[in-house]
């Protein structure tokens, strides 16, 4: 939280030379499901901000209060882009990654635009490297070395260097398999597993596209259909099932906290593999203890398709009281998450809210950038000339994920969603930690969305 407070606030300050007639206030909520909350409550009781971040079952959450006739919620963009003073020029457009940009058009079948792209990351996988090395597994999977100097040492992936997850199911047998593990109290094995999942919403929905399911799909005009009740999907869960049971696997909310995160474990050489955010990996730094390494999203062997989720949040404008406040509000977002004529780089907000956060960039302009290449390599300019540092951890998994944007995937999105995606969280808990049966499961979450 401190690099995106950073992030936002000297990217205002930057507004305010351009704009100094207008007054942003900044406001965190907490999560980003405390700050979906917070903004339903004030939909509904007229107390809403200008604009916000936004994931797209959010902005589906914040439609329902646009419907029957009423304009309450979250508000069309179209006219705002197309707008001859204050729009978007087609270069502009242009710019922006486009399954980023055609994010914001998922929420009816007309395309209609109601959020622009800000902070993007997606799911990557990283290991304890060095346990993977003393095991002799760097080697079996052809993964890479780990390169030892006087006083540091890094994992260097081999090219193409991944895992499946057939891969992880073996060398989750193989852990337990080892003395180590079963010299540990049965308390302490409730501590210690081969792999976890960050999320439990991103694995439901991810690995029910991977194992052939769907999750969502519109089926209308603004009409959407929750679909993840099916043969594939449940067999995922059953097989992600048999490999908790075994030992192998296990999901963050397993220590009793469902906002938890695995890193304390992974950190602490708990916890051996662990899928999650791109963006969060610093959490997952263990310093000296172990050395790190990213990997790939795990795919599966047996399948053609190949799914990773494209994630992080959007920027949406709400109706506003008035004109003025929702232009305002219009050109801090364009001016967020667009290229601004006449700043040098570093000052770009895009450029500023990537080297300091290590999310993805939303423009191809910065994407292809030499400033931005030069930070993804650990190079820095000195007196015009430059100097090769040590890549940060932030540069290596921002290189790892978007190695797999051809794997982008989002599912539609509209009124429900964003229930929905608690409900699948819950599904995974309940049959996880709560004894409770598959078929249960999906039954109470249908009925529950119902």
């Amino acid at each position: 939280y401190d690099t995106i407070n950073s992030g936002i606030v000297n990217a205002i300050k930057v507004f305010n030379e351009v704009y100094p007639n207008i007054k942003v206030t900044h406001s965190s909520q907490g999560g980003y499901t405390d700050l979906r909350d917070k903004i339903a409550k004030g939909i509904r009781i007229g107390n809403k901000p200008t604009i916000a971040q936004v994931y797209p079952d959010h902005v589906s959450l914040y439609l329902e209060a646009n419907q029957n006739g009423k304009f309450e919620g979250v508000r069309e963009l179209d006219s705002y882009v197309n707008h001859e003073t204050y729009g978007l020029s087609n270069g502009q457009i242009n710019d922006y990654v486009a399954s980023y940009f055609a994010e914001g058009k998922i929420y009816d079948n007309k395309g209609t635009l109601y959020s622009l792209p800000f902070n993007k990351s997606t799911e990557v996988l990283l290991i304890n490297a060095t346990w993977f090395e003393e095991k002799g597994l760097l080697e079996k999977y052809n993964l890479g070395t780990i390169e030892y100097s006087d006083d540091s040492a890094e994992f260097v992936a081999n090219e193409g260097a991944k895992l499946s997850w057939e891969d992880i199911e073996e060398i989750g047998k193989f852990f337990v398999a080892q003395d180590e593990y079963k010299n540990l109290s049965a308390t302490e094995k409730l501590e210690n597993y081969a792999f976890s999942y960050d999320s439990e919403g991103n694995m439901f929905i991810t690995l029910t596209q991977q194992w052939g399911g769907e999750y969502t799909k519109l089926t209308g005009e603004n009409q959407g259909e929750f679909v993840f009740d099916n043969a594939q999907s449940k067999a995922m869960v059953q097989w992600y099932y048999n490999a908790f049971k075994a030992g192998y696997f296990v999901t963050a909310s397993a220590w009793g906290d469902p906002d938890a995160y695995t890193s304390d474990r992974f950190v602490n050489g708990q916890v051996k593999m662990v899928i999650g955010s791109s963006a969060g990996a610093s959490y997952n730094n263990p310093g000296d203890k172990f050395v790190l390494g990213v990997l790939p999203y795990p795919q599966r062997e047996a399948s053609s398709e190949q799914y990773v989720i494209q994630q992080g949040t959007n920027v949406a404008l709400f109706n506003c009281e008035t004109a003025e406040e929702e232009l305002a509000g219009w050109l801090f977002m364009k001016f967020l998450t667009t290229w601004t004529d006449g700043l040098e780089v570093e000052k770009q907000p895009t450029y500023i809210w990537c080297t300091e956060t290590g999310y993805f960039p939303i423009l191809t302009s910065l994407r292809n950038s030499t400033e931005y290449s030069n930070f993804l390599e650990g190079i820095k300019i000195v007196d015009g000339e430059p100097v090769k540092e040590e890549q940060s951890l932030a540069a290596k998994v921002s290189l790892v994920g978007w190695e797999q944007r051809d794997a982008f995937y989002t599912s539609p999105s509209f009124p429900g969603t964003s229930t929905c995606r608690d409900e699948v969280e819950n599904l995974i808990e309940a049959v996880l930690y709560a004894g409770e049966s598959i078929e249960a499961a999906y039954e109470n979450a249908l009925n529950e969305l119902q």
